[in-house]
């Protein structure tokens, strides 16, 4: 979300995208991925300065494009781009979903699950930014206007005691006490 790799991920999906292939003696270099700093893919990403082979980059470039016209076009794009912008724009761009998921949970009121969904990003990712720039989100349970809201009613009104009802329903029972003091009416009706 703030524009980062997660290079372990990015480890585990090369090493199954070019299997067998690191056996070649040409990629020899391909094992020391898995090292702390993710080999040459980290020197990659991060810009250590020096000079790399050209494999590596040619290797990468196949890895990350389905094709060289894909690449061209993106590689354009972000030329572009930059040229407009200059460097903080391209960091500004990378760190768009951190401003739109604000916007959809603090303006749009939103929650954080359908906000992090319609943006493609973890639930937790998504509550660890909001936390981090102190937006105030309120959790919502999955149960409130659902069909489960009215069985959950229906099973409190027959006096289902806690322990049925959460087998039946698939609730916890923390979560039914939590239910019957937000509806005092049906907190008395049960009692």
């Amino acid at each position: 979300m703030d524009g980062s790799l997660r290079l372990d991920k990015v480890r585990d999906s090369f090493m199954s995208w070019i299997g067998e292939c690191t056996e070649w003696p040409s990629l020899s270099f391909v094992h020391n991925i898995h090292d702390v700093n993710v080999g040459f893919i980290g020197q990659l990403v991060r810009q250590y300065p020096g000079i790399r082979h050209p494999l590596k980059h040619i290797l990468m470039l196949t890895y990350l494009f389905e094709s060289v016209d894909a690449f061209i076009q993106i590689y354009n794009q972000v030329s572009t781009f930059y040229k407009a912008e200059g460097n903080n724009g391209l960091r500004k761009e990378l760190s768009n979903t951190r401003e739109k998921l604000i916007n959809l949970v603090k303006e749009q009121h939103r929650s954080v699950n359908s906000a992090a969904q319609e943006l493609d990003v973890s639930v937790t990712q998504a509550i660890k930014l909001l936390k981090k720039n102190n937006v105030r989100y309120t959790s919502r349970a999955r149960i409130v206007g659902t069909d489960k809201e009215k069985a959950l009613i229906l099973a409190l009104q027959q006096g289902k005691d806690h322990h049925t009802i959460s087998q039946e329903l698939s609730i916890r029972k923390r979560y039914i006490s939590y239910y019957l003091a937000q509806h005092p009416n049906l907190k008395h009706r049960y009692a």
